[in-house]
């Protein structure tokens, strides 16, 4: 529900894919945001391959520290790409890089 009585469905899917070979492992579709589904999908994999010696790739999106935290929990390294800043300062002097 975004207002009121307005309910908005934007369906995500997350996907674990073995990059050697190419083949799917797990999935899940959910209606929310995909900010926290990073530690949950980790989870699914070691449970699914039996074990944790693995690298996860992730998007932007995923680098949240509760994330992070739980990746480290199961003793799994994960690579994130940082997003970079969406909007300038009005004088550029002022922009998030510069501090």
């Amino acid at each position: 529900m975004t207002r009121n009585t307005i309910f908005e469905v934007a369906y995500n899917v997350q996907t674990v894919v073995d990059a050697l070979h190419n083949i799917p492992i797990d999935f899940k579709v959910t209606n929310e945001n995909d900010s926290k589904a990073m530690g949950g999908m980790l989870r699914r994999s070691k449970t699914i391959l039996g074990h944790n010696n693995f690298i996860a790739i992730y998007d932007k999106g995923y680098h949240t520290r509760s994330e992070f935290a739980y990746a480290e929990r199961l003793k799994i390294d994960v690579l994130v790409a940082i997003p970079s800043v969406a909007a300038h300062a009005p004088d550029l002097a002022f922009d998030v890089e510069h501090f």
